[in-house]
């Protein structure tokens, strides 16, 4: 997966569409594990959401979600997943079904892994952007702010992944 990530994070997102691809129909094959299978899908899901390519990959997070929902051990996946798929509701107008989402990973995450652990402020973004095209800016300050000083306690504040939050 190192070449399909490269590629990715160069911006070929041809090339990494095509391994991601492939990780897809080698996990449709059962030929990897339960967490390995919905990561399969969640990824090429994550890739076609950066192209803007909503319906596609709606379409490949929920059926990452269906795996994680109904296999042992596969609630790990769970926030990230939902979360995933309530920034894509929230990119596609699907306002309330984002925010439906966006909460259950927020209860899931401070449930099983704790209220300040990485997912959170990816989640708390989230939220803050939902807020924020769907005029209310008190609320969107309000989850762009905790998401900024939970990931800048996480990384620091020079990382990049805090500057994703500043933008």
């Amino acid at each position: 997966m190192p070449k399909t990530r490269r590629a990715e994070a160069k911006g070929n997102y041809a090339e990494a569409e095509r391994h991601f691809r492939s990780a897809v129909d080698l996990a449709d094959a059962g030929g990897v594990s339960i967490a390995d299978r919905s990561a399969a899908f969640s990824d090429l899901g994550h890739l076609l959401l950066k192209e803007d390519r909503l319906a596609e990959s709606e379409k490949f997070f929920d059926r990452a979600l269906e795996i994680a929902r109904s296999s042992p051990g596969g609630e790990n996946n769970l926030p990230i997943l939902l979360n995933n798929l309530g920034a894509l509701y929230s990119m596609a107008g699907r306002y309330a079904r984002s925010e439906s989402l966006l909460n259950e990973a927020k209860k899931l995450t401070e449930q099983k892994l704790g209220p300040e652990q990485p997912p959170m402020s990816e989640i708390l973004n989230n939220f803050g952007i939902l807020y924020w095209v769907t005029d209310k800016p008190k609320l969107a300050e309000a989850h762009l702010r905790k998401a900024l000083a939970l990931n800048e306690k996480q990384v620091g504040p020079n990382h990049p992944t805090v500057a994703l939050v500043l933008n």
